[in-house]
């Protein structure tokens, strides 16, 4: 019992997450899986791409984000897992972690759409 009140938990915890990114950053929805049967994570979506897949993980008592490669993720942060693969890992363990993973998706957004920005810009000076 209680270890189905503890997963139940962290998915109102992984779907707060969700509700909040997609509210305050801007070009962020939720994507869609493919997958057959009930999908084992959650997808956060921006600029056309993958940002982030989101995930329960109940024996680490925590929701896992993981910031897809395709973008950049320099920012330091006490959520940040070091061993993870990908550009960056966060693991969550409640709603006070919040704010950090709202604060750090937006620096990885805007570093990243920066980035791309100054790439095109001196692309098309170099045409």
């Amino acid at each position: 019992m209680e270890d189905q009140y503890q997963v139940e938990a962290l998915e109102s915890l992984a779907a707060e997450l969700i509700q909040t990114v997609v509210s305050r950053l801007e070009g962020v929805r939720e994507g869609t899986v493919m997958t057959v049967g009930p999908a084992p994570y959650r997808r956060l979506d921006a600029d056309g791409r993958a940002l982030a897949y989101v995930r329960v993980r109940p024996r680490k008592q925590a929701v896992r984000i993981d910031i897809s490669g395709l973008w950049r993720a320099s920012v330091p942060s006490r959520l940040r897992c070091a061993s993870a693969g990908g550009s960056a890992t966060l693991l969550l363990r409640g709603r006070a972690d919040l704010a950090e993973a709202l604060e750090f998706l937006g620096h990885v957004l805007a570093e990243t759409r920066e980035a791309a920005g100054r790439t095109f810009g001196t692309l098309l000076r170099a045409a």
